[in-house]
């Protein structure tokens, strides 16, 4: 015959250390019980069952009595009680600053950052550069003269020939051989002793050829025919494509010597 006795979760093991070695069969069943006035699960409690087994054979589980379920009360749900789910509330944008508030980003707003202008000129203004004329270095029995369009900024300031940031053209003139060593700008006027000289189309000084009109042109074009018949150079020599064509008029031409002289000038080749 079992014999059942329930006992608080405290004394489980004062129950097991009294069974051990006595030789019935004990088992223990935990029963959840909850208590509706808590809310939630109250401690739990212990159920001993002991049996004695028959010699020669294993106590069955069909032997031990089951306890009594004990029904679990759980807390309502949302969902099961027709309980809506939270909706999530966008957040409110944070409030602008006012326009009396001082903030960094406020008066950095206000602030007028002026870069520093270079000073190419030091101190000459660009408009007292463009009243500048450049001189010609030509002689009478010149191998070659070099004709240009017109003296660009940097080379009015300086007075001297191709002497704008980044030209190439004293490099190129001494890699072609037709000066012995390296020479600069501020050397322009001692090619004249290698039968070298230098001379425009057009006399003003503008910060680039398109701002020159086709009457200077034309004008400056009539005045170099002039020091051509004046100065007799062996070669007339233009400084680029663009150069001759408008001195010439016409875009039939090629690179290098050209095959009519120089107008007016029988003498004197042209080649660019």
């Amino acid at each position: 015959m079992a014999a059942t006795q329930t006992i608080p979760a405290g004394g489980v093991r004062d129950l097991l250390s009294s069974h051990i070695g006595a030789g019935p069969y004990t088992r223990l069943v935990k029963e959840e019980v909850l208590d509706p006035g808590y809310g939630s699960q109250s401690p739990s409690t212990y159920t001993a069952t002991t049996a004695t087994p028959v010699v020669g054979s294993v106590p069955s589980a069909t032997a031990l009595p089951t306890p009594s379920p004990v029904e679990a009360v759980k807390r309502p749900s949302a969902r099961k009680t027709g309980g809506s789910k939270a909706k999530k509330v966008k957040a409110e944008p944070k409030d602008l600053p006012d326009s009396n508030t001082n903030s960094q980003s406020q008066i950095q707003d206000h602030m007028v950052v002026q870069k520093k202008k270079r000073d190419r000129f030091k101190g000459t203004t660009e408009a007292e550069v463009l009243t500048r004329v450049l001189p010609d270095h030509i002689r009478e029995d010149l191998d070659i003269l070099i004709v240009g369009i017109n003296p660009g900024l940097t080379a009015a300031y300086v007075q001297h020939h191709y002497a704008g940031p980044g030209n190439h053209f004293w490099k190129c003139l001494y890699l072609s051989g037709m000066i012995p060593e390296p020479m600069n700008a501020l050397q322009d006027a001692e090619l004249l002793n290698y039968g070298i000289g230098f001379t425009n189309i057009v006399a003003r000084t503008t910060r680039g050829s398109a701002d020159l009109t086709r009457k200077e042109i034309f004008e400056g074009g009539e005045i170099l025919k002039q020091k051509m018949l004046k100065y007799l150079p062996k070669i007339a020599l233009f400084n680029g494509k663009g150069i001759y064509e408008v001195f010439c008029g016409h875009k039939k031409f090629h690179f290098g010597l050209q095959p009519e002289p120089f107008p007016g000038c029988p003498n004197t080749v042209s080649t660019l």
